[in-house]
C-alpha cells in the first residue's frame, strides 16, 4: 500500500525575518515534531530564493517553507496530531507561521538518464 504524502506550504508571520523563521522551525519546532507518532518521514524545505518563470505570473502568495510529511495512511496522519503532543505542535506553529496550505499528493518519480525520462 502506498504511503500518504503531504506537502504543506508555509508563510512566516509578519515581523519575523526569513532567518528567524528558519531557525525557529528547525531548532524549536522540529524537535517537537520528531516526537510525534505515526510519522514515517518529516522533511523541511527552507526557501532560499523564489521568483516567477518567464511567461508565467507569480502566484499571489509568498512561500517561506515547505514541509513534507509521509504517513502510513490517512488514519496515521489524523492520529499524529490528535493527541496532546500533536495539539501542542499545532499551537506552537502559530508562533512562527501566519498561513499554510496542506496538499495531499501522490508522487511519480521521473528520472532523467542519458537524456531520456523514465518513470520509476
Amino acid at each position: 500500500m502506498p504511503y500518504l504524502r503531504q506537502l504543506t506550504l508555509l508563510q512566516r508571520k509578519p515581523g519575523i525575518s526569513r532567518g528567524e523563521f528558519q531557525r525557529y522551525w528547525s531548532e524549536v519546532h522540529a524537535p517537537m515534531v520528531r516526537q510525534l507518532p505515526h510519522i514515517i518521514s518529516y522533511t523541511q524545505h527552507h526557501v532560499t530564493a523564489s521568483g516567477a518563470r518567464e511567461n508565467y505570473p507569480a502566484p499571489d502568495v509568498e512561500v517561506d517553507g515547505i514541509v513534507e510529511f509521509v504517513f502510513e495512511d490517512a488514519d496515521g496522519a489524523g492520529k499524529a496530531f490528535s493527541g496532546e503532543l500533536g495539539k501542542h505542535v499545532l499551537v506552537d506553529a502559530e508562533n512562527f507561521i501566519s498561513a499554510m496550505v496542506v496538499l495531499t499528493v501522490t508522487s511519480i518519480a521521473v528520472i532523467a538518464r542519458d537524456g531520456e525520462a523514465t518513470s520509476a
